[in-house]
């Protein structure tokens, strides 16, 4: 029920961007603050947009700062959570529990 829940938010959350005029976005950090994950509610580009099937839509820009070092990302949401690609392959879901405003972060 909370994924759920936590999904629902998280749509209208980024339905909303999509009325505003500048992007909306959200971040979830580790608790070391060494992993910072931001999602932004723009279509992907990049890198990590290249390796995406053509066909695959709904998939917007991310950033992921892994110890010092910055990836150009892409996200989309689950059922399990946000699912995260780096640009260098590697893949990941962060569960919706984990995300703010990033006013809040």
């Amino acid at each position: 029920m909370k994924k759920v829940l936590a999904l629902l938010l998280l749509t209208v959350f980024l339905s909303f961007g999509a009325l505003a005029k500048t992007p909306l976005v959200m971040v979830a950090e580790s608790p070391d603050k060494q992993v910072k994950v931001t999602l932004i509610d723009e279509p992907c580009t990049g890198k990590a947009a290249d390796l995406l099937p053509r066909i695959d839509e709904g998939v917007n820009k991310a950033t992921v700062v892994s110890y010092g070092t910055t990836f150009e990302a892409c996200w989309k949401a689950t059922p399990e959570g946000v699912a995260i690609l780096l640009e260098d392959g590697t893949v990941g879901i962060v569960g919706y529990e984990h995300f703010k405003k990033a006013e809040e972060a």
